[in-house]
């Protein structure tokens, strides 16, 4: 049988490390405190419209239409967006 026999005692080092962490960490939760507390002031109207683009009416769309929608979709966000051809 393998047996370990070690104490796990905090260096110098480690002790320094561990407050960054700590300190990273606690931005990080404020940052994401603050911006769920930024949305749950705002009304449900307000949160959607930021999220999703919005449309006064629902229709239908051409072919010329649809076009134009998604070169402006992939205008907007070419980061994440890519347009190719079937045909």
């Amino acid at each position: 049988a393998l047996r370990l026999d070690f104490d796990l005692q905090p260096g110098t080092q480690d002790i320094a490390f561990s407050k960054q962490d700590v300190l990273s960490t606690n931005k990080i939760y404020e940052e994401l405190s603050n911006y769920s507390q930024k949305l749950m002031t705002k009304s449900r109207d307000e949160i959607l419209n930021l999220l999703i683009e919005p449309s006064d009416k629902f229709q239908y769309h051409n072919y010329e239409s649809m076009i134009k929608k998604l070169k402006e979709i992939n205008n907007k966000y070419p980061n994440i967006t890519s347009l190719y051809t079937i045909g």
